[in-house]
């Protein structure tokens, strides 16, 4: 919060309220965005918890495309 007032000119208490929530509103406005298009993407084939649905570990991630990309470059 303190940043917030020392970067603003005019730091008053409805003009830093103001700045405040914009910058609420513009992070909702972008959850909402993303949660629509994802619901847009996939419907409702996605459970409750995402990181069950998930068909690879973190960290086969590096390994399998290094791999791929080895097996690209010997054929």
């Amino acid at each position: 919060m303190f940043s917030i007032l020392n970067e603003i000119k005019n730091n008053s208490h409805l003009r830093t309220t103001s700045v405040v929530t914009a910058s609420n509103g513009t992070a909702c406005a972008i959850y909402i965005l993303v949660a629509i298009t994802g619901y847009l993407s996939y419907g409702s084939n996605v459970n409750g918890n995402i990181v069950s649905m998930c068909r690879f570990s973190c960290h086969s991630i590096p390994q399998n495309m290094v791999a791929d990309r080895l097996q690209m470059h010997h054929q």
